[in-house]
């Protein structure tokens, strides 16, 4: 067992170590020239955007998990299904959908100048690719993080300090705040860092919107100035700032996989991609069991020990058993992580091997190849289906694993 656990620590360090080795050879040309022009706004804008997504989703997905917990109403239980599945839709792909159906020659401007003869430039519309769209995009996408864990929160609660608030005369809004959402505080959190994780790894949602931010820059620094040191000291910076919110953004642990795998002839090939998604994954899944773990009391282990069995006997028949629901939900979302990730595989994968979120990418076009647009409609549709599926089929273990203390603050 201590070798395993070693192990697991040695994953979850080796991302880290990578990245640091790397932004310790490399030079400072680069990352002076960066930072005495783009880098304070790239600092700037990643800020504005763990604010307005950590704000964004904690409202969202609190107030959607009180609704559907303390409520009842026709359709309760399809909405609280329905609101689950955001997390089948990559931010990408829903920011392609966005801003084709919002843009000038979208569908919702279009019909607006065919209604009442405008042109283009008689009316004011809001700037569809832009920092609060790419941050709206963000919301719509992760709120779940914070409903499923405020969800299961709130289901735990005894509904009779909340009703003795309102016994005392403190209305709906003042026994929630005052008396539910204190007590649902450490879910809250835990689901807002999960989105601010994911936010500040984000790269293919605002690049779509050219929103510059530290992702960016890092994405730029190895592939535009082909400064791997550059990128690699960017990336340990991001990293420095992202764990005060105990974070570990994806884009910055990839930085130091990359020119090792280029001189080793390993870059490009799905085998090693796997690898890294795994080591930087791993961190995220021993958080979610570690606190699953927790909530299981000692009692069973050790009477299954005084009853004869060994330490691995009863970790089988005793532990496994038990914690089987937040295996599942575990599982689950570190599927959801990796196949929803962009920068990662975009950045470790050739063309010929490129999954499904960055081929979405390519499909669009740029400025100067031409798009094909139904191949991405196609692969857009490719990629949301089976996660709609899983989503909806897994659901309830899911909010199972939940409630039974997988993820809990």
């Amino acid at each position: 067992m201590a070798v395993l656990a070693w192990v697991a620590a040695g994953l979850c360090l080796l991302p880290i170590g990578a990245v640091t080795l790397a932004a310790l050879t490399g030079g400072l040309e680069t990352v002076t020239d960066l930072a005495q022009t783009v880098l304070p706004r790239y600092a700037r804008t990643t800020l504005a955007m763990v604010m307005i997504v950590a704000l964004g989703t904690a409202v969202i997905g609190t107030g959607t998990a009180w609704l559907v917990t303390m409520t009842r109403f026709p359709g309760r239980r399809v909405l609280e299904i329905a609101l689950a599945l955001p997390l089948a839709f990559p931010a990408y792909v829903l920011a392609y959908a966005y801003t084709d159906f919002l843009d000038h020659p979208g569908w919702v401007q279009t019909s607006l100048r065919d209604l009442t003869g405008w042109g283009p430039r008689d009316y004011w519309f809001p700037e569809i690719r832009s920092l609060p769209g790419a941050a709206m995009m963000l919301v719509l996408v992760l709120y779940p993080y914070v409903y499923l864990l405020a969800r299961a929160a709130f289901l735990q609660q005894s509904a009779t300090a909340y009703l003795a608030a309102r016994t005392l005369g403190r209305g709906p809004w003042s026994a929630f705040f005052r008396v539910s959402l204190p007590i649902a505080r450490p879910a809250i959190a835990g689901g807002v860092l999960l989105a601010v994780m994911e936010t500040i790894a984000d790269f293919g949602t605002v690049s779509y919107f050219n929103v510059q931010t530290f992702a960016t820059g890092i994405y730029q620094s190895w592939f535009s100035f082909a400064d791997r040191g550059a990128a690699a000291q960017l990336a340990l910076c991001l990293l420095m700032a992202a764990l005060v919110f105990r974070a570990m953004p994806h884009i910055t642990l990839v930085s130091g996989y990359l020119l090792p795998f280029f001189e080793w002839n390993i870059w490009g090939i799905l085998p090693t991609t796997i690898i890294v998604l795994v080591a930087i994954n791993q961190p995220f899944t021993l958080w979610m069991l570690h606190s699953f773990f927790l909530n299981i009391p000692k009692d069973m282990d050790e009477s299954a020990m005084v009853d004869g069995c060994t330490r691995f006997q009863a970790f089988r028949h005793v532990i496994i058993p038990v914690m089987w629901p937040g295996v599942i939900t575990t599982g689950l979302f570190s599927f959801l992580l990796a196949y929803n990730d962009f920068a990662v595989t975009a950045m470790l994968l050739s063309s010929e091997n490129e999954t499904i979120i960055p081929a979405i990418n390519s499909f669009l076009g740029t400025t100067q190849v031409e798009g094909k647009v139904m191949y991405a409609v196609a692969a857009v549709v490719s990629a949301t289906a089976p996660l709609f599926v899983l989503i909806l089929f897994f659901q309830r273990q899911i909010v199972s694993g939940l409630t039974a203390g997988a993820v809990k603050g």
